[in-house]
Order: structure tokens, then C-alpha cells, then sequence
């Protein structure tokens, strides 16, 4: 429904003919009591009172559509609050989702974190693994340079020297 403007109505035009004064002739006619004709009326004071009548009902009218703007008023206004409820529980529903994410993020970091601290650990007895590898390699290389030496044995004429050279550049891979 269109809402409805108070100057374009018709009846308003003639309340606001009907709302003018009097004119002082007009009020000074005499009163049924006053009148010649002794508890008659008199026409003019008809033609009055029939004037406030209409004047009255245009104020009615008035009141009505003032009241019917009101009403419309109103239903959109309560219109705009639902709307607005609708909206806060939207928002809200979408602050919890936010959080719920938010909670999933930080699980997923802390998650992340231990695992680079498992990933270092790791990382550090593989290299400690490596390193005593590497140690008891050399170890065995040694032991076993020792025990060919141990297992040497020295012919008549032949050069023990000579002999321990070649066992050191064969494991050193020189020629």
C-alpha cells in the first residue's frame, strides 16, 4: 500500500475552507432564545451547526488516515526489527563459525609445532646415529688395520716396512 499524503486528499481542501473564521456579521446573529419566532431555530444558525458538523468529520477523516499512516508506520518498523533479529542471529552463527575456526587453526598449529619438535628430534638422533656410524667405522677400519698388521707375517729377506706400506696404500686406495 502507498503511503498516503494529507495534502492530496479532498476532503482536506474543503477542512480547510471550512476552518476559516466567521465573519463578525455571522456571529452576531441571534440565538434561538433571542429570536423572534421564540425557540425556533433560525437558518443561519443551521447553516452553522451543519458547518461544524462537516468540519468535524473532515477532522475525523483526518485523524483516520493519520492513524492509518501510523499503522503502516508501525508494521514496517516491526518489520525492520525482525529483520534486524534475523540478522543478529546471523551474525552470531557466523562469530561462533569464526571461532570454531579460529579454535581448528590453533589446534592445527600446535599440532604443527609438535611435530617440527618431533621433526628436530628426529633430525638430531639421526645425526647422532650418523656420527656413531661413522665412528664405529673408523673404529673397524682401525681394528682391522690392526689386525693385518697383527697378521703379518715376516718371511726371511722380506721388508716388514714394505709390506705394511702396501697394506696402508691399499686402504688408502693410493697406487
Amino acid at each position: 500500500m502507498a503511503p498516503v499524503s494529507l495534502f492530496s486528499l479532498p476532503f482536506l481542501s474543503e477542512h480547510c475552507k471550512m476552518s476559516r473564521k466567521i465573519p463578525a456579521a455571522a456571529s452576531s446573529i441571534p440565538t434561538p432564545s433571542s429570536s423572534p419566532a421564540g425557540g425556533q431555530r433560525s437558518i443561519q444558525s443551521m447553516l452553522q451547526q451543519e458547518k461544524e458538523k462537516e468540519k468535524e468529520k473532515g477532522m475525523e477523516a483526518t485523524l483516520q488516515v493519520i492513524v492509518q499512516g501510523i499503522q503502516i508506520i508501525q508494521v514496517k518498523i516491526d518489520n525492520i526489527e525482525k529483520r534486524t533479529e534475523e540478522t543478529d542471529e546471523k551474525v552470531g552463527n557466523i562469530q561462533q563459525m569464526m571461532q570454531q575456526y579460529e579454535d581448528r587453526i590453533k589446534n592445527i598449529e600446535e599440532e604443527d609445532i609438535q611435530r617440527d619438535k618431533k621433526m628436530g628430534e628426529m633430525d638430531t638422533r639421526l645425526s647422532e646415529v650418523k656420527r656413531d656410524k661413522s665412528a664405529l667405522e673408523w673404529e673397524m677400519d682401525k681394528s682391522e688395520f690392526y689386525l693385518r698388521f697383527q697378521n703379518v707375517e715376516e718371511e726371511k729377506g722380506e721388508n716388514l716396512v714394505e709390506v705394511m706400506a702396501n697394506i696402508l696404500a691399499e686402504a688408502l686406495e693410493i697406487t
